[in-house]
């Protein structure tokens, strides 16, 4: 009689998750396809100005290296103010702390895997383009395939417009606000239209591209927890 009793308590229960789908058979969901920049490394600033210092494609390396404060995030923790700042907080040295360098140094906290020789010259740079951008060496290997197809003419008038999704992160706010939030000690209100103004470096040829009805991949999030420097 108690066997009995304890089966038709099993059924139950089944009939019971099986009403609110538990028990049924679900299709997983679908998986991404594999994107060239998931198995990239990290390169350095130093081999984006390959490509990125052509005047008449918006010599993006020259602004960046001249016109923000993102090259010297770094340093910028070696100042005295910094390490004021660091001292209110318990912080002996902040270009040493890891609540500092993640949001100071380019890919902070990556396995050593993950980075090809080329950038430890260049380690100490700040914020770089791959902080925001991503590891770039899937995007240099298929960029530079690709120009061994096409005539110099051709490679210069290419924008991110050509390029796939998948190859170079295009930046979002999100990934712009992962450093700049009240989290820093410095914060200052963050207005990304006015912040981004700053700190843009777009292709003068990709605007005479949307206007002829190129699109432009999606922006994406998740910037690797990197940003500029006192904010």
């Amino acid at each position: 009689m108690r066997l009995a009793a304890r089966h038709l308590l099993f059924a139950s229960l089944a009939l019971g998750l099986a009403g609110t789908g538990l028990l049924a058979s679900q299709d997983p969901p679908p998986r991404k396809p594999p994107q060239p920049q998931d198995s990239a490394k990290y390169i350095g600033a130093r081999v984006c100005r390959n490509c990125h210092r052509l005047p008449e494609k918006g010599n993006q390396y020259d602004h960046w290296g001249r016109k923000t404060p993102h090259v010297n995030a770094f340093k910028t923790l070696g100042t005295e103010k910094a390490r004021e700042v660091a001292r209110e907080r318990g912080i002996e040295d902040p270009q040493k702390a890891p609540e500092c360098l993640r949001c100071h140094l380019t890919a902070y906290g990556r396995p050593m895997e993950d980075f090809e020789r080329t950038f430890e010259r260049v380690r100490t740079w700040g914020v770089q383009c791959e902080s925001c951008h991503g590891p770039g060496s899937a995007h240099r290997t298929l960029r530079t395939r690709a120009a061994a197809r096409q005539s110099p003419q051709e490679a210069k008038r290419l924008t991110t417009i050509d390029i796939p999704p998948g190859e170079i992160r295009i930046p979002d706010e999100a990934a712009c606000r992962s450093c700049h939030n009240p989290e820093s000690p410095t914060y200052k209100p963050y207005d990304h239209k006015t912040f981004l103004a700053r700190v843009a470096h777009p292709n003068p040829m990709r605007g005479k591209k949307k206007q002829a009805g190129g699109k432009e991949q999606e922006p994406e999030g998740d910037a690797g927890g990197s940003g500029t420097g006192l904010r």
